[in-house]
């Protein structure tokens, strides 16, 4: 006997490398399936995954134009301040030389 055909005589049982991977995949996309639903993602239909991709692609536009408006507050903040500390230091400046 072989060692194959003693293990399988002691009760053990293989499988191939193809039905390993085919478990794998399946495994995967069960679980990735399951993900997906507790996320509240439907990936039943490949629309369903395309709509999901636009609302995905709609928050991100969305999330970058609230950072480059935040930015561009700061910027204006800034300049306002320094406008404003700028215009004191001038008047300032006028009062005591006209003293």
């Amino acid at each position: 006997m072989t060692t194959r055909q003693e293990d399988e005589v002691a009760g053990h049982e293989y499988v191939t490398k193809h039905q390993a991977m085919s478990i794998a995949q399946r495994s995967a996309q069960a679980a990735v399936h399951e993900i997906l639903q507790a996320l509240g993602v439907d990936s039943s239909t490949p629309s369903d995954i395309i709509e999901t991709q636009k609302d995905m692609a709609h928050l991100r536009n969305h999330r970058e134009g609230t950072e480059a408006t935040a930015e561009q507050i700061k910027k204006v903040a800034i300049v306002i301040v320094i406008t404003g500390a700028l215009g004191a230091l001038w008047l300032g400046l006028q009062s005591m030389l006209h003293k």
